[in-house]
């Protein structure tokens, strides 16, 4: 679910981008809307934290529906939002506060889900049902894609006359809220309530962490940012820029209206 919600940005982009960031020049409305997605790759870490933080305190289902709220309220949010020719430099601002908000979400998820599902594992086949964790991340990514590109192929009209991007946006919120439906109803982890029951909690888990393992902290941190520089680069900045006014494909596509219109 976040990774659907976190992916409609990227694929919406060039679209969206000069909806809240007005300019003449394509090249610099689309620096800005990459600018504003960056955001929540920069906020990641910050939410890993956080959100790592209080499942380590409080439990994992206890940090486990409220990501998911957070991150659908959010991107719901974004498909709300008025463009700045309604509210002026508060779109751009608000854009950017709910980005953020995505960025925290996101990272709270991924390893707040990953510790989850490998405490409730066999201890056995702990890696296998841990591997499902990535494979529903690139479903996720997957689904966030062919939603855009279906209201892309679906639309007639030039994007910025009409707000069809904002369904992808909106359609998170019932995502959403069956996501809550259905994680609610997860239990807490065997291995946490033992710890917790002992009063062995640790209440500063995070220094801790890094005095012990650090240099597995750090080879997560590398794993991490090389798939998501690898993803975005081919995934998310290069389509758009292709796509973007201004390149050879937009070139070529109105060159081929121009003819059809003869």
């Amino acid at each position: 679910m976040q990774w659907y919600d976190f992916a409609l940005y990227g694929a919406f982009a060039s679209i969206i981008g000069p909806v809240f960031f007005p300019s003449e020049d394509p090249s610099t409305v689309l620096l800005a809307a990459f600018a504003v997605y960056g955001t929540a790759l920069i906020i990641r870490p910050v939410g890993a934290v956080l959100f790592g933080r209080m499942a380590d305190l409080r439990g994992r289902r206890a940090v486990f529906v409220p990501i998911i709220v957070l991150m659908a309220g959010a991107t719901a949010a974004v498909g709300f939002l008025p463009g700045y020719a309604v509210i002026g430099v508060l779109a751009p601002v608000i854009l950017l506060l709910l980005r953020a908000t995505q960025g925290l979400a996101a990272g709270g998820e991924l390893g707040v889900a990953g510790v989850l599902i490998f405490e409730r594992a066999p201890s056995r086949q702990r890696g296998q049902f841990s591997s499902w964790h990535t494979a529903t991340l690139a479903l996720g990514l997957g689904v966030g894609m062919a939603v855009a590109a279906a209201l892309l192929v679906a639309q007639r009209t030039h994007p910025l006359d009409v707000g069809w991007w904002r369904l992808a946006f909106i359609l998170a919120l019932p995502l959403g809220l069956v996501a809550r439906f259905v994680r609610r109803r997860v239990s807490e982890t065997s291995q946490f309530l033992a710890v917790q029951q002992s009063g062995h909690l640790i209440k500063h888990p995070i220094p801790t962490l890094w005095a012990n393992d650090r240099l597995a902290m750090l080879r997560g941190f590398a794993l991490i940012a090389a798939g998501s520089l690898a993803f975005n680069t081919f995934f998310v900045f290069m389509p758009n820029h292709l796509a973007a006014p201004g390149s050879w494909i937009w070139s070529q596509r109105c060159r081929s209206l121009q003819r059809r219109w003869r």
